[in-house]
């Protein structure tokens, strides 16, 4: 079956990472490695600061944002598991980015930023993706101007 014919997983639940859902992306990363290397904070720090960290250094620094109650991103669910990242917060919080001279701001508005999506194997090629996507974009808009 092709990625456009399956159709969306049913049961899906998408949630903003608080820091009582804080045990959830610990969970998430712990079954997932790869997202483990990075932490999704890469455009959260300075190349500097992110070459001479260590994962366990960008976990925690992500951990930290969550318990401070700075947004960070949402998680998706099924089967009340985390199967599903997304790294959105406004853009000012992504300090690498802002000084990103190929992705330059286009205006002096403060704007959302989606920087980061990580999906589980098992639940890749079913349109999870875009779901996150729209769930980031509803989860911005409920929480307004950045």
């Amino acid at each position: 079956m092709s990625a456009q014919s399956e159709s969306p997983l049913p049961s899906l639940q998408f949630q903003p990472v608080t820091a009582e859902r804080l045990s959830d992306l610990k969970h998430f990363s712990a079954e997932h490695g790869k997202f483990g290397y990075c932490s999704c904070m890469r455009w959260r720090m300075t190349s500097t600061e992110y070459r001479n960290s260590s994962k366990p250094e960008r976990a925690e620094g992500l951990y930290a944002r969550v318990r401070s109650g700075e947004a960070a991103g949402i998680l998706a669910y099924h089967d009340g598991q985390p199967i599903g990242w997304c790294s959105i917060a406004p853009r000012s919080a992504y300090s690498a980015l802002e000084r990103y001279c190929a992705l330059p701001p286009i205006d002096d508005e403060p704007i959302w930023a989606v920087v980061c999506f990580f999906v589980n194997s098992r639940y890749r090629r079913k349109g999870l993706t875009l779901q996150l996507l729209r769930a980031a974009v509803d989860y911005a808009a409920s929480e307004g101007p950045a």
